[in-house]
């Protein structure tokens, strides 16, 4: 009777949402010959027999079994083949009766953490039925012991970040070949994109040698092979919804390459509030620098972001200068500037002048003297005063300043990350201040600052960078354990950056959740 009743909640009706349903696999995995305060005995005899309790062993019942600290299957905890995922049940660190906090083992307090990563994915797409929610949750755990579903975990161990990324992923053919990647990573891929919670089951790409994309002329946009289209064809996967701007762009639009073949020779044809839209591809320049601003209060954005559009100085100059008293409204956002080479700012030279960058990654830049990312300099009475939203330093180098070089400006970075910096540090600063918000610091050599800054709050200025997602504490070792448990609950409502996994602007419980998610070695 409880089996249907729980089925026709399961399926739900027009009137009512469906229901999951989570239960603990029950923790009487041995028979008690004299152990005290709930401890087996000396001679306590565990079943080596599968056993699943009521109501967990209903088939419409996600059974879930307690893992131990190691991610084994945690010696209390009931098995068999009724397991529907695993979850943490060792040592577990939560509120107590007196109101203290106390760690306690069980598979009741595993239980809850499939519950919660069903609930992150059913607020992430509401539409979604607790069958669909259930086949999420087994396809985007992390498979433990035999391969596929077995008795001791099993669909696997909880994954609550996998969960999520699931929701929002698909079916991806390049070419013959597919991958289930999110739409934007199928995009970077040049990919056909087969729609959200598709998979690669029946070989959906095979024989597609011809992939279509949105192919855009100076008015019009239509999906078309890249053989058939007479404009620019935007990749694999591409549509026309995503990229109307580009295809068929309102006054005060210009586009490259399909309207100049240069984003400087763009830059030149551009009046003040003008976007500059800029399609995937690698672009290069001549004589001392890629792209020069020449002071002109415009927005310069990649229709793709950093992951497809490069400019490249090709070791030989600098990538982008900015000396004429750019403002804020000047921006730049969406690009890899990389490769630049010159004895100051071979990434960015900024002097006298107060740009935007956003989503950008500066990477692999080099100044013999000053500033391998970025030189900034102020000449009083003008304004030096660059800022960074969301932007990536790693692998720059100079004597003074491998990331950033700051003298008497004060440049800005929020959300940022500056690392992989040698020779000078992530930053070197004389006189002028930079400020730093939500910014992490980490493996720059020799030094992560040399100098003064504005602590914006939410920075973290560490040894070594965090090995992956949860990895949080002030020591990153590449693994997510207790330390990372401690500093997230101590950095509990503040907005350090690392300990802010989901990137809300403030440590809660979904970011426990999805530190516990993923708890272990970094893969």
């Amino acid at each position: 009777v409880m089996n249907a009743v729980y089925e026709i909640a399961r399926n739900g009706s027009e009137e009512y949402l469906s229901i999951i349903h989570f239960a603990s696999a029950g923790n009487d995995c041995c028979v008690d010959t004299g152990g005290q305060n709930g401890e087996p005995g000396p001679e306590d005899m565990y079943r080596d027999y599968p056993f699943v309790s009521y109501p967990s062993s209903l088939e419409t019942v996600n059974s879930i079994a307690a893992l131990n600290r190691t991610g084994e299957l945690w010696s209390f905890s009931q098995w068999g083949e009724n397991l529907a995922l695993s979850a943490p049940g060792e040592g577990i660190y939560t509120t107590d009766l007196n109101g203290s906090y106390r760690f306690i083992n069980g598979t009741s307090f595993a239980s809850p953490y499939a519950a919660g990563v069903a609930a992150l994915v059913m607020s992430e797409e509401p539409s979604l039925t607790a069958r669909e929610v259930e086949q999420i949750l087994y396809d985007s755990a992390m498979d433990l012991g035999e391969p596929g579903k077995d008795e001791y975990f099993g669909h696997g161990f909880i994954n609550a970040r996998a969960a999520l990324e699931l929701v929002n992923k698909g079916g991806c053919c390049d070419g013959d070949s597919c991958s289930v990647v999110t739409e934007t990573e199928c995009a970077t891929l040049g990919g056909l994109f087969l729609g959200f919670r598709t998979n690669c089951d029946n070989s959906p790409c095979s024989g597609n040698p011809d992939p279509l994309g949105a192919c855009c002329t100076p008015d019009s946009c239509a999906i078309s092979t890249d053989v058939e289209c007479a404009g620019m064809w935007l990749g694999e996967g591409t549509d026309c919804e995503n990229n109307l701007s580009y295809c068929q762009p309102s006054s005060g639009y210009i586009l490259v390459p399909l309207q100049h073949a240069s984003i400087q020779e763009a830059v030149y044809a551009a009046s003040t509030n003008d976007i500059i839209l800029v399609a995937p591809g690698e672009y290069t320049g001549s004589g001392e620098t890629v792209l020069k601003l020449y002071g002109k209060a415009i927005t310069i954005q990649s229709i793709d972001g950093p992951g497809s559009t490069t400019l490249d100085g090709e070791g030989l100059r600098q990538v982008v200068t900015c000396s004429s008293g750019e403002t804020s409204a000047t921006v730049i956002d969406g690009f890899t500037i990389t490769g630049g080479h010159s004895t100051t700012g071979g990434g960015i030279y900024c002097v006298d002048s107060s740009p935007t960058f956003s989503n950008c990654v500066i990477d692999g830049n080099t100044a013999t003297s000053l500033g391998g990312g970025l030189y900034s300099y102020q000449n009083h009475p003008a304004t030096a005063s660059p800022a960074f939203t969301d932007c990536t330093w790693n692998a720059n180098t100079a004597p003074y300043g491998g990331g950033i070089y700051c003298s008497d400006s004060s440049p800005s970075l929020t959300d940022c990350i500056v690392s992989g910096s040698t020779a000078g540090g992530g930053i070197y600063g004389t006189s002028g201040t930079i400020s730093l918000s939500r910014t992490v610091m980490c493996q720059n050599s020799p030094v992560n600052i040399d100098g003064n800054y504005v602590d914006g709050q939410g920075n973290r200025l560490v040894p070594s960078c965090p090995g992956c997602d949860g990895d949080i504490s002030g020591e990153p070792d590449s693994s997510v354990n207790q330390d990372d448990l401690q500093w997230l609950l101590a950095a509990w409502n503040s907005p350090d950056v690392l300990a802010d996994i989901d990137g809300s602007g403030s440590v809660g419980v979904h970011d426990l959740i999805m530190l516990l998610a993923a708890w272990g070695a970094c893969n």
